[in-house]
Parts: structure tokens; C-alpha cells; sequence
């Protein structure tokens, strides 16, 4: 398995714990607000010439701070930026510099190679020259290392 693909599985199990978390958290609120609103209802049944409309309006607002809270959770989730483990940004600043290390050579490579295109026709010209070689009937086989006849 590829150190990319390690890379993939580590972060798709840092979601998923974060996932788990999140239902966690929510499960926990939700325990905390089904508490509240119990204790609501009770004190709200032992107080004298309370209504039952004070009991859902408590309930409601129990509600809607648990909504509040849930809410921040999922935004604490859904945020622009999410941090990875300091290894994870090793990883990936270790393949982004290798990355760059390839192209930079790539590129040493292409301009050494556009040189000796530059270069190769005019030394096999002076050797046309030195070697009194006719370019009409000969050619130069690299191979053999010498001037042949054409045809």
C-alpha cells in the first residue's frame, strides 16, 4: 500500500472518529436536555397554580438551547479549517518536496538534453571538416564511430 493511500486511510479514520465524537457529543446533550426538561416537569407539577403551558414553554426553550448547542457542534465540524496530525503534514511535506525535487530535475535534464541538440550538429560538422568528409556522400553512424557511405 502506497504511503498516499496510508495518508487517505489515516484521514478517513480521523473523520470517522471525529464523526463518532460529534454523535457522542449530540447523545450527550440530548441525555442532558431529557434530564432538564424531567426536573422541569417535576418542579413544575410540585409548584401551586403552575400551567401546563409554563411546562412546554420550558421545554421549548430546553429545546432550543439543545439546538443551539448541536448546532455549534456541527459547525465545530464543518469549519474551513481543519487541522491534521503533525505527522499526516510531514507526510504530505515530504511528497510535496520530493515532487518538487522531480520537476526541478526534470527540468536540469531537459535544459542539459536541449543543449547537446545544440551542440551534437555542430561537432559532427567539425568532424565533417577535420576528417575532409564529404556531408553529400557520407552520413556518421554513431554506432560504428565513423563516416559511412550513403545509400
Amino acid at each position: 500500500m502506497s504511503e498516499l493511500e496510508n495518508v487517505v486511510k489515516a484521514v478517513e479514520g480521523e473523520a470517522v472518529k471525529v464523526e463518532a465524537e460529534v454523535k457522542a457529543e449530540v447523545a450527550k446533550v440530548e441525555t442532558e436536555v431529557k434530564t432538564e426538561v424531567k426536573a422541569a416537569e417535576v418542579e413544575v407539577r410540585n409548584v401551586e397554580g403552575k400551567a401546563v403551558y409554563d411546562v412546554k414553554a420550558a421545554e421549548i426553550a430546553v429545546v432550543a438551547e439543545a439546538k443551539k448547542v448541536e448546532d455549534k457542534v456541527v459547525k465545530f465540524t464543518e469549519e474551513a479549517r481543519v487541522a491534521i496530525s503533525a505527522e499526516e503534514h510531514l507526510i504530505s511535506m515530504k511528497m510535496e518536496n520530493t515532487f518538487l525535487k522531480g520537476q526541478m530535475e526534470i527540468r536540469r535534464l531537459s535544459d542539459e538534453v536541449k543543449a547537446i541538440q545544440e551542440q551534437y550538429p555542430k561537432y559532427i560538422e567539425n568532424l565533417m571538416r577535420k576528417y575532409l568528409v564529404n556531408p553529400v556522400t557520407h552520413v556518421f553512424n554513431p554506432i560504428e564511430g565513423a563516416f559511412v557511405r550513403k545509400g
